[in-house]
């Protein structure tokens, strides 16, 4: 019979580092800049194209996949993408350009015009496999996280697990250039760092979970008349709680057992 004589004490001290680190990027969270700041782009050059006549219809209830996906249903329009359907949607073997943008943002709204006429470039070719999406980073700030959005508006393509960052001129023909087989001409982000590794989905699970609990809190004060400071106080104490009984039950999990042999 042989005994491991691992001592599971360095096993708690780092879950106690990681949710030490979990509740630091909850409450960076609650300060998440997503209005205010300069665009990154702003200085290039935004040559756009303003068709008369045109009108779009958007679909505005976009947190389902079934609804984010009706470019299946010859939908040209831009597709919206939510915390809730972005894995589900952009992992469909198709290659994903992608707009990070806000409403209020003049750029983006200058833009906007151009960027319907790129989605309405590839929806109507679907043998592309090129679909044009948006994301509005004002109400998904999990997604502007995980991305590291510094910026608006800012474009990423999304192919399978690699992403390109789109750096160029601010213009239609660049973004279709960009989607066709431009964006294999530079070198995508580093897939440790990328919004579709490791870092960049941990970055936007903790800004999601910081968000729910936002909205939790607010929930309590709205419709229960909980006084802030005893709202917020019990959080504290559920996340404690919760993050004691998680590092108690993940060190018993991984201590080590005899082996009987």
């Amino acid at each position: 019979m042989l005994r491991f004589n691992a001592h599971p004490r360095w096993r708690s001290k780092m879950m106690a580092t990681l949710s030490a680190i979990i509740l630091f990027w909850c409450l960076l969270s609650l300060d998440h800049p997503t209005k205010g700041g300069v665009s990154r782009v702003a200085a290039h050059s935004a040559s756009t194209s303003f068709p008369t006549g045109k009108t779009k219809t958007t679909t505005e209830d976009s947190t389902t996949t079934t609804k984010a996906t009706s470019y299946s249903t010859l939908s040209y329009d831009v597709i919206d993408l939510t915390s809730a359907n972005f894995a589900t949607t952009v992992n469909d073997g198709n290659v994903w350009l992608i707009e990070f943008y806000t409403s209020w943002c003049s750029h983006c709204q200058n833009f906007k015009a151009s960027y319907e006429n790129v989605a309405l470039t590839f929806h109507s070719s679907p043998q592309e496999k090129i679909r044009v999406a948006k994301v509005d980073c004002s109400v998904e700030k999990a997604l502007a996280t995980r991305f590291g959005v510094r910026g608006y508006p800012s474009f990423y393509l999304v192919s399978g697990w690699t992403v390109y960052e789109f750096e160029d001129d601010r213009s239609e023909t660049n973004l279709i250039s960009f989607a066709r087989g431009g964006y294999k001409r530079q070198d995508p982000i580093p897939w440790v760092s990328s919004p579709m590794g490791p870092m960049g989905i941990l970055q936007g699970a903790l800004i999601f979970v910081g968000m729910t609990i936002m909205g939790f809190l607010e929930i309590l004060q709205t419709r229960f008349g909980v006084h802030p400071i005893l709202a917020g106080l019990g959080i504290c104490i559920i996340g404690i709680v919760g993050g004691m009984v998680s590092i108690v039950l993940l060190t018993i999990l991984s201590t080590p057992r005899e082996k009987v042999e």
